[in-house]
């Protein structure tokens, strides 16, 4: 049935791309004055908006708790329709803010955990801003999964994607510009056991094979192949989320701005593996004794960036698929890491925090038209990080 309903959702996410469709009875959070912020006054937000506090989700219905705690958000049809998925798309890069006071549901990475961390570039790097040597920043991140899968089960696949929020200032309290970064595993998922085990990218691939039953191949495979072919191709290979909010950060001359075109974060080497077999959440979460025990120093990630595939340089078409299966083959180039130090399983991190995700430029890519950016924003969205 989840199979199913993921389906459905690629089918419906890409039909409404095409129509311009969204809902007329959802309107957008309203927008704080939050685009500059603190590190503490983010951090009050995803530590302080507890859910002893708040038993009900944006639309004021009951949150359900599973047997392990945690909060159990399902992702349906129904809730796609009344969420205006489109509409969440379009505000995540149209809205700058870091938070809202006003509650919202996020449309698809509803279940996840936050983090408060350190961003640190410790090797030689020939790029600018936060991906320069020395770099050295504190973070708030988020782990989550998109719809409802939170428990491992052999055969189901789960996305999990891992978000960052670096504040350019050692001072806790200094309002600053915040840059934003979105990784995901695989779009569609994958099998592992843990969160952890999962290398995660700006531009990951889409496994469409995932997405059939045996029995359905045949049938689904048709529709789906027919409405790929209707995507242009330049759309399915910008299914990225750019680096340069990173490497412009702090240039008063962004012509001297230096990006990688992907970045992969991967588990740093001599980090614990837990597989509780239950909810990703309990594997790493940090208030956890057995989990602290596993990561006395934090959960750390190691930053990878690179240029180009090999023998492809930066030409279209890369689709989602190829990219898959060619990414173990890029020559990738260890800058720093990624430390996450305290875990917060609050309302605030669900239902309040925000990131902010740029406008795609395609600088990087060969001949994409400029003029379609504002469509390739919407269908990345679509295929992507709507709300994390």
């Amino acid at each position: 049935m989840r199979k199913r309903i993921r389906t459905s959702f690629l089918v419906y996410a890409t039909l409404t791309f095409f129509c311009n469709f969204s809902w007329a009875n959802n309107e957008s959070p309203a927008v704080d004055p939050t685009s500059t912020a603190s590190f503490n006054e983010v951090l009050h937000i995803i530590r302080d908006y507890t859910y002893r506090v708040n038993l009900n989700d944006a639309n004021n219905e009951k949150i359900n708790f599973n047997s392990y705690g945690y909060p159990q958000f399902d992702i349906t049809f129904g809730t796609i329709l009344r969420d205006s998925v489109y509409q969440r798309a379009k505000d995540t890069i149209t809205d700058t803010a870091n938070y809202y006071l006003k509650p919202f549901n996020k449309a698809m990475h509803r279940n996840g955990l936050c983090y408060t961390g350190e961003w640190a570039i410790s090797e030689k790097s020939d790029y600018t801003g936060l991906l320069a040597q020395g770099t050295r920043f504190p973070m708030i991140a988020r782990a989550s999964v998109s719809l409802t899968e939170t428990d491992w089960k052999p055969g189901q696949q789960r996305s999990f994607g891992l978000a960052g929020k670096i504040f350019g200032a050692k001072n806790l309290d200094q309002k600053v510009a915040t840059a934003n970064f979105f990784t995901v595993d695989d779009l569609n998922g994958t099998n592992k056991k843990s969160f952890v085990e999962e290398e995660f990218y700006n531009q990951p691939p889409f496994s469409f094979e995932r997405l059939f039953k045996s029995t359905d191949r045949l049938v689904e495979s048709t529709l789906l192949n027919a409405l790929m072919k209707a995507v242009p191709k330049k759309l399915l290979a910008t299914g990225i989320r750019e680096l340069f909010p990173l490497t412009e950060y702090g240039l008063a001359d962004k012509s001297l701005n230096k990006e990688p075109r992907w970045m992969k974060l991967q588990l740093s080497q001599g980090q614990n593996t837990l597989h509780n077999a239950g909810d990703f959440r309990k594997e790493i979460d940090l208030n956890l004794p057995e989990v602290r025990k596993a990561y006395p120093n934090g959960i750390q990630f190691d930053i990878f960036v690179s240029e180009a595939l090999p023998n492809e340089a930066n030409t279209i078409p890369v689709t989602q698929t190829k990219l898959g299966t060619m990414q173990r083959d890029v020559q990738w180039k260890k800058l720093g890491k990624i430390t996450l130090n305290e875990s917060y399983n609050s309302f605030g991190c669900d239902f309040m925090l925000h990131y902010h995700h740029a406008d795609f430029r395609g600088s990087l890519i060969e001949n994409v038209n400029p003029k379609i950016g504002s469509e390739i924003n919407d269908y990345i969205n679509f295929l992507g990080l709507p709300r994390l």
